[in-house]
């Protein structure tokens, strides 16, 4: 008897846990998406448009027009090719048309964060400003069309 009552409270007590667990995940899940949804409408939708599709509202004053991203994966054999986007938003690799780091859409901005935060000698961006190219590679993952 006392054997079954452990056992019934155990289980339950596990299962709560799955449960509250599950919430945390959902609810980190969505703090997520919405971080690299707010990077992506401040630093991106101006130029490639709230949809991706490049079609923003400085695409009458750009020299070239910007890439419709939500076709990465597709132009990428049907993957998503996450670390080649982070390379290209975060700088490693350059894109002609995003000019410098210094441009002020991205360079700029997150190059005085990185002197706020860890001072000017920094080779790299930070951990918080590499978690936010992070979270909108994932989010412009989210904008793909399925191939």
């Amino acid at each position: 008897m006392i054997t079954r009552l452990i056992a019934g409270t155990v289980s339950t007590l596990i299962t709560l846990c799955l449960i509250a667990t599950t919430n945390v995940a959902i609810a980190a899940d969505k703090t997520s998406a919405d971080i690299g949804k707010k990077e992506f409408l401040n630093n991106c939708a101006v130029c490639h448009g709230i949809t991706g599709k490049g079609d923003g509202s400085f695409v009458e004053l750009l020299k070239k027009a910007p890439s419709d991203l939500t076709l990465i994966s597709k132009r990428n054999g049907g993957v998503y090719p996450l670390i080649k986007v982070y390379n290209l938003i975060s700088g490693v690799d350059r894109i002609a048309s995003h000019g410098t780091l210094e441009m002020p859409i991205w360079g700029e901005r997150y190059n005085q964060e990185i002197v706020k935060e860890v001072g000017p000698m920094n080779t790299g961006p930070s951990p918080s400003v590499r978690e936010r190219i992070l979270e909108l590679v994932f989010y412009i993952g989210t904008l793909q069309q399925n191939p």
